[in-house]
C-alpha cells in the first residue's frame, strides 16, 4: 500500500529535519495515491494532474511502514529517543502526539487496506486512530470501527446543493443522507468537514452547520485552499472577514449560545446575531472558536495557509491581540465593546 505522511508529521518523528515553528499535535497520514472522485478542489482528485504527494497546500513524503510505526511509538509515548534534535522545536519536552488520523484516498482497495492498518497504528502508537473516508456502506463503517477507528470523518465539503454538484459532480442529497445515517447508527464517532469560499453564501453555511450538530456530527471547517493542477486553481481563497463570520456561528451553535433562527442575513451574508453582545463576546474572548476545528487533538498547522499569513485555523492558542483582531473581523461588533469584553475576561 501507497503510505505518505504530512511535512509537518515526519518532522514531528524525526524521519525528516527541519524547523516548525508549530508542530502538528496529530500524524497526519495520507493512505493511497489519486482518487476516483473528481472534487474539483482536491490534488488527489481524477480530476486533478497535481503532483503525486500534494494534498491541500501540504506536501506528503512517502515513508516506510516499519519506520512510521517505530517513530510513532516513540513518539505519541513520549520516548526521548524521537527526533531528539528536534526538541527545541518543540519547546518542551513532554510533546506527544495525541491522535494518528489518515487521510484516505477512494481507491478499490482502500477499506481493506485501512482495515489492515488501521490495528497496526493502533497498538504501536496507543493513541485514537481516525480515518477520514467514506465508505461505500453503514455495514462498512461498522467494520472500521470494529478494526480499531476511533472516529471517522466523512466530508460533506460543499455546504450548497448546486456548488456541490459544480465541485464534486454528485449528488449533494444522497450525501448527505448516508451522512445523517451514519451520524444516527454510530452516534458520537462521525464527523465531517465543511470547506468555506468554494462559492456557498455564509447562510448555507450556517445552516448545514446548524443541521450536522442537530444529528450529532463533529464539524470541523477548511478554508477552500487553490492547489496547482486542480480544477479550481485559478479560485481564490475566502475573505478573512466571511471565514471568521463562518467560524464564530459554528462556535456559537456548538455551545448552544444561539439557534439557526438567530441568524439574520442580508444577500447571504451573516449580518447580525440575536445574541447579548457581552455574552457573545465574552465566550470568543479565549480564542478558542479560531482555532483548528474537528477531532479532539487535531491542529493542523498551514493545512490552508503559509506560515507568515494570518491564519484561518489557528494550529496554537492566539494572543490577546490576534483575538481582538480575529473579532473585528467578523464585523458583526464594534471595536471597543470587543475590547471592552477580552478586558473583562482577562481580568484587566
Amino acid at each position: 500500500m501507497q503510505l505518505r505522511a504530512s511535512t509537518g508529521t515526519c518532522i514531528a518523528l524525526g524521519l525528516l529535519r527541519g524547523r516548525c515553528d508549530v508542530l502538528p499535535t496529530t500524524a497526519y497520514l495520507l493512505l493511497g495515491e489519486g482518487c476516483r472522485r473528481a472534487c474539483a478542489f482536491c490534488a488527489q482528485s481524477s480530476r486533478s494532474c497535481s503532483a503525486a504527494g500534494m494534498l491541500s497546500r501540504v506536501s506528503w513524503p512517502a515513508v516506510e511502514l516499519p519506520d512510521l510505526l517505530e517513530r510513532l511509538s516513540q513518539a505519541c509515548r513520549g520516548s526521548e529517543q524521537t527526533g531528539g534534535h528536534l526538541r527545541e522545536d518543540r519547546g518542551t519536552e513532554s510533546y506527544r502526539l495525541k491522535r494518528v488520523c489518515i487521510q484516505a484516498t477512494d481507491r478499490a482497495d482502500t477499506l481493506d487496506n485501512l482495515l489492515t492498518l488501521v490495528p497496526v497504528l493502533k497498538e504501536a502508537s496507543g493513541v485514537p486512530v481516525s480515518t477520514s473516508f467514506r465508505p461505500r456502506s453503514l455495514g462498512d463503517i461498522g467494520r472500521l470501527f470494529d478494526a480499531g477507528v476511533d472516529r471517522l470523518g466523512i466530508a460533506i465539503d460543499a455546504a450548497d446543493p448546486e456548488v456541490y454538484a459544480r465541485v464534486k459532480g454528485e449528488s449533494f442529497e444522497s450525501a448527505k443522507e448516508f451522512l445523517f445515517s451514519a451520524a444516527s447508527q454510530y452516534k458520537g464517532r462521525i464527523s465531517t468537514h465543511i470547506i468555506v469560499g468554494l462559492g456557498e453564501t455564509e447562510e448555507s453555511a450556517v445552516r448545514l452547520i446548524s443541521e450536522c450538530l442537530s444529528a450529532g456530527l463533529t464539524v470541523g471547517l477548511f478554508a477552500f485552499t487553490p492547489v496547482k493542477g486542480t480544477a479550481l486553481e485559478s479560485s481564490m481563497p475566502p475573505e478573512i472577514g466571511k471565514y471568521r463570520r463562518v467560524q464564530v456561528a459554528l462556535h456559537l451553535l456548538k455551545h448552544g449560545l444561539v439557534t439557526v433562527e438567530d441568524f439574520h442575513f442580508t444577500d447571504g451574508r451573516i449580518h447580525s446575531i440575536d445574541v447579548d453582545p457581552t455574552t457573545a463576546l465574552e465566550t470568543l474572548a479565549d480564542g478558542s472558536a479560531f482555532l483548528t476545528s474537528g477531532c479532539d487533538g487535531c491542529n493542523r498547522p498551514y493545512y490552508n495557509e503559509r506560515p507568515a499569513a494570518v491564519p484561518y485555523n489557528y494550529p496554537r492558542p492566539l494572543g490577546n491581540d490576534e483575538v481582538l483582531q480575529a473579532v473585528e473581523a467578523t464585523g458583526l461588533w464594534a471595536a471597543d465593546a470587543v475590547n471592552a469584553a477580552s478586558k473583562k475576561v482577562r481580568g484587566a
